[in-house]
């Protein structure tokens, strides 16, 4: 994907976010574009936004003993849980046949049964697999976890979360 169209589906990403929710997909119906894969990126992005109050719940019970720390998936052993949100959870996980440290999105435990909510994560997974520029995390590998969950695996930089970048720069709404 060319910086340009990336560029082309962020900044109708923006537009159709500032829209009340309702008013999002007549938005996309009217917005010109030369090309009509971009708008169903954005419709992509947008169904993958997360439902509210699913937020708090990782892919795996982290209260249970199986926290999904060390666990196995594909060839990659989960270390530490790096963030959660309405689709799954994101872990910090190393290569078990060499020396690589990688982040592995796993779906949440429930939404693997709800075809709209799998879907979403393949969109996600699809649209990350063809971003392709130096402050976007490279995809990886994917698949699914023994127990029929999907999964993919991405580049893993070692920093900050953006939101906390956004915070400590006291970045308005417009620069965020």
């Amino acid at each position: 994907m060319s910086i340009e169209r990336q560029q082309r589906v962020f900044e109708l990403l923006d537009q159709a976010l500032e829209q009340p929710s309702e008013e999002r997909a007549r938005f996309l119906g009217q917005v010109q574009a030369d090309d009509s894969s971009i708008i169903r990126d954005v419709a992509a992005m947008l169904e993958s936004e997360g439902s509210p109050g699913l937020l708090e719940e990782p892919a795996f019970d982290v209260h249970a003993e199986d926290s999904g720390i060390g666990r196995k998936i594909g060839g990659y052993t989960l270390t530490k849980l790096l963030e959660r949100g309405g689709m799954g959870a994101v872990y910090l996980a190393e290569r078990e046949d060499f020396e690589q440290q990688v982040a592995v999105k796993v779906i949440r435990r429930g939404l693997d049964v709800d075809q709209v909510s799998v879907q979403r994560f393949h969109n996600e997974r699809q649209i990350l697999a063809r971003l392709k520029h130096i402050n976007i995390s490279t995809l990886l590998d994917g698949g699914v976890t023994d127990d029929g969950r999907p999964y993919f695996v991405m580049h893993f930089e070692d920093g900050i979360s953006i939101t906390q970048f956004c915070d400590e720069h006291r970045l308005t709404l417009d620069e965020r």
